[in-house]
């Protein structure tokens, strides 16, 4: 403008006239000024943008707002500004231009998902005249970033038990977070860890912890919880009580047990002070049982040995701590705390304690009578001992099975457990010891003298080999965590921390202390109850039950009625348990009937009942009177109106009753000379009566006419048979009626 005003100032100079009075102008917009005659400028340049940078140039960014600083330039001036993720170009009408400044805010697209999102932002400028700048572009990346820790809910050890004698626990775990919970940290400690510390486990909702203070005593666990981007949760926390197994270990003809406050406590033979020898006040936390001498494990971790001493048997080594302890016939062992190696002493005459050279560290240990095994950190197995061919069976020749977890030294036969729980045994072959049941699965083996036992996956308890002395046959019910076998008995551990021996008893070695048995406050568990194998109908009044029932200690007992009304422990109607019993209604009318069971074990606790239903039908089945002999089939009868009917019969139910007379009139059910046929009937079978009466009426053909009854009053057939009752005549000769 000011250089055309110039130009026009200038020529009116030049030809010496006056400058025009009218107002020249111009305008960015293009519009004519107003008023008469002035002219107008039309801009059509448009602006330059000359730089745009995104939060100052940052290549990443955890916000989505950010700060887009701009700079650009123009003739006249920059009056907007146009922000957008999209390229294309806007209008000068499109909405979204804002006022120029030279810094301003921006907020990106949201990222979604958790990562790394590239984002691009352009920018356009805009002069009054409406004139747009070609685009700037900036790129950053957007980074969606997890700060929200996970929330923990809770944890429950043992679904909230109150104590356990387990060393090991099941926790349930509950927690949530806005993305997902990646792991979970359990300790005994309150400190919170890091996120990027050892210990960390994948997270689910039930997973098992082993308590690294293994002390009897409460114990508080202490659970946090992570999630992918590292945010740890506070802590929840529970606790439990950690209370001592009981520990029992069989001997030669005694046993002995480490109880809850780990006290020793022995019983059976004595003829050494193998039973009564325990040290005043000693406190244990393992014990072995020998042929004659017994061993424990104190609670500092030294040995102390009592009974017969004339082996060295007793003499364990001074001022040694040990993990574990074992005795034989006329040894003892232990694995030293300190190495993990073997010590033995006592008798060695069969090598039993010369602990092989390259032996090395072990982790468990058995005595045999003459010979010792041991497993080794590789879980392979190595025995010694029996080098006298008088007593070697085999036992110390360890076939090829592979990785083992558990082993048990017998009299003259071993046994191992491998690591898929299948059962190996070897040495002496005799009563069948070392043939394992076909396709048995054990948590735990112990070798006896000539018998075998063994706890299932299931802590049921299985026995085979001899069985002279009833060793093998295990208390009904048994559900066990530990088993010890030696001479020709058997001791356990149930569940419910009760002991329990059987087998020989010759000397009180099966008799447990009542002190031994924590109070049983747990009921028997039943299922499976059925009548008549489940028949729908019967038209019997005595029928066939049959059902299950398991016990921690043994079911003792079962009550069985047709009314609800649960019975008590010491209730009129209890009988010994079986599997199958019979039952017969009290209500003999015909219709629907159900039957209640309920089990109860020794110390008097009562299950739940089980109740099936079965429908009696009318019997309309009359019995079969098969035949009737008197007297053998004797014709006749001298002197004597007793004689003997001999009466056979079948029902479908079984026969109850028979009617005998001299007269030939069918009786009513209802009559009163019904008696009972006393032999038990069975259903369908011919059943034999033998019964006494008297003939009436002088002598002749007398003919007896019989007829049998079932319970439901149905009436057989009539049957008969004749004999000659004969008197002497003026005492001088027999007369039979004219006969």
């Amino acid at each position: 403008m000011k250089s055309v005003l110039a130009a026009l100032v200038a020529s009116s100079l030049i030809v010496g006239c006056a400058l025009p009075e009218e107002e020249i102008t111009a305008s960015d917009t293009g519009s004519g000024g107003g008023g008469g005659g002035g002219t107008t400028y039309q801009d059509t340049t448009a602006p330059a943008g000359l730089n745009f940078l995104i939060d100052g140039g940052s290549t990443t960014t955890s916000r989505t707002e950010v700060t887009l600083e701009l700079d650009a330039s123009d003739d006249v001036e920059v009056t907007e500004y146009y922000a957008s993720e999209s390229s294309e170009p806007p209008t000068a009408k499109t909405e979204g231009w804002s006022k120029f400044k030279r810094n301003v805010e921006f907020n990106l697209k949201k990222g979604g998902s958790l990562g790394i999102h590239p984002r691009t932002v352009h920018v356009w400028f805009k002069d009054a005249a409406g004139n747009i700048s070609e685009s700037l572009s900036a790129s950053i990346s957007l980074g969606v970033y997890d700060t929200t820790a996970p929330e923990a809910i809770g944890v429950a050890i043992d679904e909230g038990a109150e104590s356990t004698r387990n060393s090991t626990v099941n926790l349930a775990l509950e927690a949530t977070d806005n993305d997902a919970v990646s792991s979970y940290f359990a300790s005994e400690s309150d400190v919170a860890p890091e996120s990027q510390i050892d210990g960390w486990q994948d997270y689910a909702s039930s997973v098992s912890y082993t308590f690294v203070d293994q002390s009897p005593g409460a114990k508080t666990i202490y659970v946090w919880f992570k999630d992918a981007a590292g945010n740890v949760s506070g802590s929840v926390t529970d606790a439990i009580k950690l209370r001592n197994r009981v520990i029992v270990s069989a001997g030669g003809a005694h046993a002995c047990a480490v109880a809850e406050d780990q006290t020793v406590q022995c019983w059976g033979l004595d003829n050494n002070g193998q039973s009564s020898g325990v040290p005043g006040r000693l406190k244990a936390i393992n014990v072995s049982a020998g042929r004659f001498h017994t061993c424990v494990l104190k609670t500092d971790g030294f040995a102390e040995c009592w009974g017969r001493s004339d082996s060295g048997q007793l003499s364990a080594p001074e001022n040694v701590s040990f993990t574990d302890i074992t005795t034989g016939q006329w040894h003892s062992c232990g694995i030293r705390a300190e190495d993990k190696e073997v010590d033995c002493w006592g008798a060695g005459n069969h090598n039993q304690t010369t602990v092989p050279n390259d032996l090395g560290a072990v982790t468990a240990i058995s005595g045999g009578a003459l010979h010792t095994c041991a497993i080794k950190e590789d879980q392979s197995v190595v025995c010694w001992g029996t080098d006298d061919n008088r007593y070697d069976y085999g036992q110390s020749d360890v076939p090829d099975i592979g990785a083992v977890s558990s082993i048990s030294a017998g009299t003259n036969h071993t046994c191992a457990i491998d690591t898929e729980k299948n059962i190996s045994c070897w040495g002496q072959d005799v009563n069948q010891k070392i043939t394992v049941p076909e396709g048995l699965k054990a948590n735990s083996v112990s070798a006896g003298r000539e018998h075998t036992c063994a706890i299932k996956e299931d802590q049921s308890v299985v026995c085979w080999g001899d069985d002279t002395y009833e060793q093998t046959q295990v208390p009904n019910g048994l559900r066990a965590v530990s088993i010890s076998s030696r001479r020709n008995f058997t001791c356990a551990v149930a569940e419910d921390q009760t002991v329990q021996c059987w087998g020989l008893n010759n000397d009180g070695q099966i008799d447990v202390p009542e002190n031994l048995r924590p109070e049983d406050t747990t009921a028997p568990t039943a299922s499976g109850l059925t009548i008549d194998g489940g028949a729908a109908t019967t038209s019997s009044t005595q029928v066939t039950l049959e059902f299950e029932a398991t016990d921690d200690a043994g079911i003792t007992a079962y009550y069985a009625s047709e009314s609800s009304e649960t019975p008590a422990a010491n209730a009129d109607g209890w009988a010994d348990y079986a599997s199958s019993v019979s039952y017969t209604f009290v209500d003999q009318s015909p219709g629907a009937k159900t039957i209640y069971v309920w089990f109860k074990d020794a110390a008097g606790n009562v299950s739940e009942s089980l109740k099936a239903s079965i429908d009696v039908v009318a019997d309309t089945t009359a019995p079969k009177a098969i035949n009737v002999t008197i007297n053998s089939g004797a014709t006749k009868s001298y002197g004597n109106r007793e004689v003997t009917l001999r009466i056979g019969a079948s029902d479908n139910l079984g026969v109850t009753s028979y009617y005998a007379s001299q007269s030939s009139s069918t009786p009513s059910p209802s009559d009163k000379n019904w008696a009972n046929f006393t032999n038990t009937p069975r259903p369908g079978v011919t059943t034999y009566l033998d019964k006494t009466i008297s003939l009436s009426g002088p002598s002749g053909k007398k003919v007896v006419y019989v007829w049998v009854k079932d319970a439901a009053g149905n009436v057989s057939n009539r049957i008969s048979d004749s004999i000659l009752l004969c008197f002497k005549l003026f005492g001088l000769s027999w007369y039979c009626g004219g006969y």
